[in-house]
């Protein structure tokens, strides 16, 4: 029974968890999931010492040890739902400062934003699939960018691998920051210009 209540308990823990990022009441990144689930299992193991016996425990606490080492890779945050969608603000109110996705494709498309010589900070963030931005011509720009497990393509090229990250700047008119996370996926940074 101990090792039924111990998986049982991972599973209202992780669900506890996304109902904390759904609510945006604290930023859950995945190594904050992985490191409940340790946390249980270590529990587990250790009422195991006294109430029975928890072999099992242990070989599921050997399959975690794998997601601990992904964990310290993938900083990105997983909230924000899942799809497919894309931002295309024209004016600065239209703006928000942080998009994210838990899965799928997300697009944020600046170029034919008006930012007026104003300084902007963004943040993107996909759990698993794909974002991309696209920055308008003529704007400095200032981006960190990072991908846990994935691909990383800039003008084009394309850089695969783990524990990716990249920075970017340029002077301009006016200046959009952009800190962006990807944790298993694709990050896409087009700083090509203006749309048609």
């Amino acid at each position: 029974i101990l090792g039924r209540l111990t998986v049982g308990s991972m599973f209202v823990a992780v669900g506890v968890l996304l109902a904390i990022d759904t609510a945006d009441w604290v930023d859950i990144r995945f190594a904050h999931h992985v490191a409940v689930l340790i946390g249980i299992v270590g529990v587990g193991l250790l009422l195991g010492t006294f109430f029975g016996r928890s072999r099992g425990l242990i070989v599921l606490g050997l399959l975690l040890v794998p997601l601990a080492l992904v964990a310290s890779v993938v900083t990105a945050e997983f909230g924000g739902g899942f799809g497919d969608d894309v931002f295309a603000p024209k004016a600065v109110e239209e703006l928000d400062d942080h998009y994210q996705l838990t899965a799928g494709d997300l697009t944020i498309d600046l170029r034919n934003l008006a930012i007026d010589g104003r300084r902007l900070e963004i943040e993107g963030d996909v759990g698993f699939g794909r974002l991309e931005v696209l920055v308008p011509a003529g704007v400095g720009y200032e981006i960190t960018g990072h991908v846990g497990f994935g691909d990383l393509e800039i003008g084009g090229r394309h850089d695969g691998g783990i524990d990716q990250n990249i920075t970017l700047d340029q002077s301009g008119v006016g200046t959009i920051v952009l800190d962006l996370d990807v944790g298993f996926g694709q990050l896409t940074i087009d700083t090509g210009g203006r749309s048609s």
